[in-house]
C-alpha cells in the first residue's frame, strides 16, 4: 500500500508516466484529454473565476457543480467540428460533465494547494466500472478526494448539503484502488487507472 505520506510522490510519478490519466498542473495551452479522441485545449487558466471570487486554493465546490449540467449528448455535440476544442466552449455553453467539472476544481486548488486531476475509474456499489475524473487535493499534507459530479445530497434547488470530499488513507499499489475510511466509500470504488 501507498500510504499518505507517499502519495504524491506516487501520484507525480504516474503522472509522469500517464499524463492524460493524472495532471498536477494545468497550464494555458496544455491538452486535456476527454477520450482517445476528443479533447480540450485550456485556452483561459483563471476561467473558474468566473465563478466568483474566491480565497487562492479554494475549491468552489458548489458553484462548479451548478455551472456544468450534465448533458453527455451535448458535451460531445461540442465536438461535432473538430476532435479538439478550446475548454471555454464547454464552459460557456454551461455543459459539462465529471472531466469539464474536475478541470474547474482543479484550476481552482492548483493556485494555492497540491493537486491532482484524475481521469480514472469509478464503480459503485460493485456495478460496472465506469470512466470518470475526480481531484485529489491536499491540505496540510493531508490528501483528500473530491469529487465534485456525485456530492452526498443536494437539495431541491441543486443546493450542496453535502459535497463529497473523503480522505484518502493510501493506494492499492495492485488495484490502482484509492483506499478511504469505510463511513466515506458509499460504496464507491475509485481507481487511478
Amino acid at each position: 500500500m501507498i500510504d499518505q505520506s507517499d502519495l504524491m510522490p506516487y501520484l507525480e510519478h504516474v503522472g509522469e508516466n500517464n499524463p492524460h490519466h493524472v495532471l498536477k498542473k494545468i497550464n494555458k495551452g496544455d491538452l486535456v484529454k476527454k477520450s482517445i479522441v476528443f479533447g480540450y485545449i485550456i485556452d483561459d487558466a483563471d476561467i473558474d473565476k468566473r465563478l466568483g471570487d474566491f480565497p487562492e486554493g479554494a475549491i468552489p465546490y458548489g458553484p462548479i457543480y451548478r455551472a456544468l449540467k450534465f448533458l453527455p449528448e451535448e458535451v460531445f455535440d461540442l465536438f461535432r467540428m473538430s476532435s479538439i476544442i478550446p475548454f471555454s466552449d464547454a464552459y460557456n455553453t454551461g455543459i459539462g460533465e465529471c472531466l469539464e467539472k474536475s478541470i474547474l476544481a482543479q484550476l481552482s486548488a492548483q493556485r494555492g494547494r497540491n493537486s491532482f486531476l484524475i481521469s480514472g475509474v469509478l464503480e459503485v456499489n460493485g456495478g460496472s466500472a465506469e470512466a470518470h475524473a475526480y481531484n485529489v487535493v491536499f491540505k496540510d499534507e493531508l490528501p483528500s478526494l473530491l469529487d465534485v459530479t456525485n456530492p452526498l445530497a443536494i437539495d431541491s434547488c441543486g443546493k450542496i448539503i453535502r459535497p463529497y470530499i473523503a480522505p484518502i488513507l493510501g493506494i492499492n499499489e495492485k488495484t490502482s484502488n484509492i483506499i478511504l475510511p469505510e463511513e466515506w466509500r458509499q460504496g464507491r470504488t475509485y481507481s487511478i487507472l
